[in-house]
């Protein structure tokens, strides 16, 4: 239930919460588009779907149940995608097909 909640409040998050406030900023500029700056996007993109597909292999491996280790594994990629995501922004790395 917990797995579904995480998902589905991000699903929430992307297809409500980013297009009413920007709908709502381009009715009020007479239809400017917002333009949204990310250096790291394209890789940001690529290290989620990996992450994901480790998540899922992984679960399968247990056999769809969660544990400790699985626990452990969650809070170790969100980690290893929050120090990425910030070098990504600060220009402390690049991402190679993201310029």
């Amino acid at each position: 239930m917990a797995l579904s909640s995480s998902v589905g409040s991000n699903m929430f998050d992307i297809t409500v919460g980013l297009p009413i406030p920007w709908l709502l900023y381009s009715a009020i500029n007479g239809g400017d588009p917002v333009e949204v700056v990310n250096n790291g996007l394209f890789c940001s993109v690529i290290l989620l779907v990996f992450m994901l597909c480790v998540t899922i292999i992984s679960i399968a491996v247990l056999r769809w149940k969660l544990n400790r280790l699985i626990g452990i594994e969650f809070i170790l990629c969100y980690c290893i995608f929050l120090t990425l995501s910030l070098l990504l922004e600060l220009d402390v790395i690049t991402c190679p097909a993201g310029r």
